[in-house]
């Protein structure tokens, strides 16, 4: 049952999921750096878990994908993670 709803909602292309599986091997190759100079500050304050935990996430996403998308995506390096970019029919199916 959950495939098919996946099959039937999700079994589409758009410019943000194809930029956001461009993006992930770069993101995964920064976030342990970004996510250490995030953390170490909130170490000592009095925030709950929770609000550190989702703060530290949202913040090297952001990171992550912002520096893909102003340093790597149009360079070589992006070249390098992701292959050369070429213009990509989008398949309707019926």
């Amino acid at each position: 049952m959950t495939f098919l709803l996946g099959h039937r909602f999700l079994n589409h292309q758009s410019k943000l999921s194809r930029s956001i599986s461009n993006a992930s091997y770069w993101i995964y190759l920064i976030h342990v750096p970004v996510l250490i100079y995030i953390q170490i500050p909130l170490i000592n304050t009095n925030l709950p878990v929770l609000v550190k935990f989702i703060a530290s996430v949202v913040v090297t996403l952001l990171i992550g994908q912002i520096s893909y998308l102003l340093l790597v995506k149009n360079t070589w390096l992006g070249a390098l993670l992701n292959g050369r970019q070429t213009k990509r029919k989008i398949i309707q199916s019926a």
